[in-house]
């Protein structure tokens, strides 16, 4: 209860532990490693498309929505 009143928080993840994270950021950055994704303009067209290839299981990689 403690905890709650102050209204902290406990976080953790199931991944690995921080400094493995900034290793694993360290490399990419060192060997220049991205991200590989589809990009779709915001607009109710590029939504429609962008959901309809998810929904279709062909979204390939990250999916982004980029603003016009």
């Amino acid at each position: 209860m403690p905890l709650i009143l102050s209204e902290l928080n406990i976080q953790g993840s199931v991944v690995a532990a921080r400094h493995i994270h900034k290793q694993m950021l360290e490399f990419s950055a060192q060997h220049k490693i991205e991200p590989i994704m589809e990009k779709f303009p915001m607009t109710v067209e590029g939504i429609t498309q962008a959901m309809a290839k998810l929904n279709d299981g062909g979204m390939r990689y990250r999916g982004v929505l980029i603003p016009q």
